[in-house]
């Protein structure tokens, strides 16, 4: 009988994010057909997908024509499937915010779901096939270089699975997810980390430079760029009740970095995370294509009394 694999990331330091990975919700459908339509705005997410509901109010607030799939009740799935193969114009435009799940009905649901949305022919942030490459951190940070050389940084990254290869100095070094699979930040010194582990490592992990300086969240829509410095103490400022947030400039050189490697992955909206360090280097963690965007906005909401990537997401898709 093989031994159980210890996990080194415990499961202390994987929060439950709202939508992330779901179960079906099997309901009766109790709309007749031709009560049925597709809104201007469709949303695809879990039901319980924070971000998406914050899309949602804000598209009812202002009277917009907006509703949500949920990809978590099969038969809302099949029902806007139906709808949408039967379209011949007018297609509406489609916010996607993919979705995990064990069950394999569903999953069978969204694997034929993802192959319509890549050749669908209206608009839709973002098409499912260019998400993959966000699948693994290390792959994507290895690509960083080329998009405009020397600009932005990608962080020193080591992928691991043996114990003797971790550095003796573990404060100056932090883990997190290899995959898109939320983690909390951490040194290497974490007391939540299972350091019994170490000597049985069940899959590799990353680890990268502590480095320090200033947060900034970039949002892309196109070429539309809304920068967000947070201010924060914490290594990672998610997990920090007391940040601050506000809207900064950046440097024209950042930002055509940004542009650059969000059309070099294909992607129309994506949240950028960068950091500026005290000697002026910026270094890019990663480039979201499905960002929580809502978490940045509602500070920004907070202290400017606007929404401007709500807006400027609803103008994409409008």
């Amino acid at each position: 009988m093989s031994k159980t694999k210890k996990c080194f990331i415990t499961p202390e330091l994987r929060p439950y994010v709202r939508g992330s990975h779901v179960n079906p919700q099997v309901i009766t459908r109790n709309i007749e057909p031709d009560n049925q339509r597709l809104t201007t705005v469709t949303i695809l997410a879990a039901s319980e997908d924070s971000t998406a509901q914050y899309f949602l109010n804000y598209c009812s607030k202002n009277g917009y024509d907006a509703s949500i799939v949920p990809l978590d009740n099969i038969d809302s799935v099949d029902n806007f499937l139906s709808l949408i193969l039967r379209k011949e114009e007018n297609f509406p435009g489609i916010y996607y915010r993919d979705i995990y799940t064990s069950d394999i009905i569903l999953s069978q649901m969204l694997v034929y779901l993802t192959a319509v949305l890549t050749f669908y022919p209206g608009k839709i942030l973002n098409k499912p096939s260019t998400k993959i490459l966000n699948n693994s951190k290390p792959l994507q940070i290895s690509t960083f270089g080329d998009y405009w050389p020397n600009v932005v940084s990608g962080i020193n990254t080591w992928v691991t699975n043996k114990a003797s290869s971790l550095k003796e100095h573990k404060s100056e070094f932090i883990v997190k997810s290899i995959s898109s699979v939320r983690s909390n930040v951490v040194d290497l010194c974490d007391s939540n980390l299972s350091m019994e582990a170490l000597s049985d490592i069940g899959c590799p992990l990353q680890i990268q430079d502590r480095l320090t300086g200033e947060n900034v969240r970039v949002h892309m829509i196109d070429e539309e760029c809304i920068a967000i410095k947070i201010i924060t103490d914490s290594i990672d400022y998610r997990t920090d009740d007391n940040i601050d947030c506000e809207i900064i400039n950046l440097p024209e050189k950042i930002k055509n970095w940004c542009i650059s490697a969000a059309q070099a992955e294909n992607l129309n909206f994506v949240g950028i995370d960068l950091l500026k360090s005290y000697d002026d280097i910026w270094y890019c963690f990663e480039i979201n294509p499905t960002p929580g965007y809502h978490f940045y906005e509602k500070y920004i909401f907070k202290k400017y009394n606007i929404t401007p990537i709500s807006k400027l997401l609803y103008l994409k898709l409008f």
